[in-house]
């Protein structure tokens, strides 16, 4: 990494990912499951659904839901 802050393509982020999955031995999963993973989690902890939706970038909370 550069430290650079600028965009990142898409499928760089893909491909970095399947890398890491493959060198840690993960079955194939693809990279939007982890929002709703991370989103269920949340909810599991007691996290309030608005908090959810903003921290997924949500334009509502309907979306969230």
């Amino acid at each position: 990494m550069s430290g650079n802050c600028g965009y990142v393509e898409p499928r760089l982020c893909q491909y970095r990912f399947k890398k890491f999955l493959r060198e840690a031995g993960i079955d194939d999963i693809n990279f939007h499951a982890l929002r709703h993973t991370f989103a269920t989690r949340c909810v599991e902890l007691g996290i309030d659904v608005k908090t959810i939706s903003e921290l997924l970038g949500h334009s509502n909370v309907n979306i969230t839901l």
